[in-house]
């Protein structure tokens, strides 16, 4: 196994369990050197702005749509829509990943709305770390993956679609401190985005973000070992 902590903090988690202080901060660095915006140049962000041709002047929206599989497809949707028809000021950048059918959906919304000059509809995309270095927010499923790159990048959350047992656990995390919120199969997805602007303000983030990741991927372990 492998204990996952900030950089400054090895020595804590090393010396009871007697693992090499060296493996923790391999794993620390590696993760904080990709998806830390410092970590981000000026000249790779600037790039990644410029190839989704936005302004530096509004919000901008990174959403994951989801895998091939298509789990919570009505949600996402109506998320997706949601988003184009009452926050006409932000832009988005969709990754539809391997699913055909909510790529067909997602173009059909931004036609419809008139929104391709603000809405990018990518299927796959090496360049995340630069797209978040330009977000403001991330709509996502919790995965433990995309939750970490996320509050490591000092992104707020808007939670949907998921797994029950560990998914699930994640959007309770961040809910309770604070740091996004679950929009759920029976909410009303309009309502539940009036709290869209307050989210957007990053309050609970910042320098917090790496404890939240230790404290979070702690819960992992102990979710795993029982």
């Amino acid at each position: 196994g492998a204990v996952f902590t900030p950089a400054g903090l090895p020595s804590l988690f090393a010396d009871p369990v007697r693992i090499p202080i060296v493996i923790i901060m391999i794993i620390s660095f590696s993760l904080i050197s990709i998806f830390d915006n410092f970590g981000i140049t000026v000249a790779a962000a600037s790039r990644a702005g410029h190839k989704m041709n936005f302004s530096k002047d509004k919000k901008t929206v990174l959403f994951f749509a989801g895998g091939e599989f298509g789990l919570g497809g009505r949600t996402t949707v109506m998320v997706f829509k949601v988003l184009l028809r009452l926050f006409k000021n932000t832009q988005v950048i969709a990754i539809s990943g391997k699913n055909h059918k909510m790529k067909a959906k997602f173009e059909k919304l931004i036609e419809s709305t008139n929104s391709s000059q603000r809405v990018k509809l990518i299927e796959f995309s090496n360049e995340i770390p630069e797209f978040m270095s330009i977000s403001d927010l991330v709509i996502t499923k919790p995965g433990g993956l995309t939750v970490t790159e996320s509050l490591v990048s000092n992104l707020p959350i808007i939670i949907i679609n998921p797994i029950p047992g560990q998914e699930e656990g994640n959007a309770e995390f961040l809910v309770n401190n604070e740091l996004g919120i679950w929009i759920k199969k029976e909410d009303n997805v309009a309502r539940k985005f009036k709290n869209f602007e307050i989210i957007m303000k990053r309050e609970n983030l910042n320098q917090n973000s790496l404890s939240m990741i230790v404290e979070l991927l702690c819960i992992y372990s102990s979710t795993s070992s029982e």
